[in-house]
């Protein structure tokens, strides 16, 4: 099968990026790589990192 690469890019919105970030954990296509692009760290989204 096909890696698939999702890039998520995101920007002061920590609750919209939780919320894709689950969303996509829930996929059920085995082979996904997700990128995160971060513009700001002024708020706490470095813990989804593990997600």
């Amino acid at each position: 099968m096909k890696l698939v690469s999702i890039i998520v890019a995101t920007y002061k919105r920590e609750i919209e990026l939780k919320k894709a970030l689950e969303s996509l954990a829930k996929q059920t296509y085995p082979y996904i790589e997700i990128v995160l692009v971060d513009d700001n760290e002024s708020d706490d989204r470095n813990r989804y990192n593990d997600v």
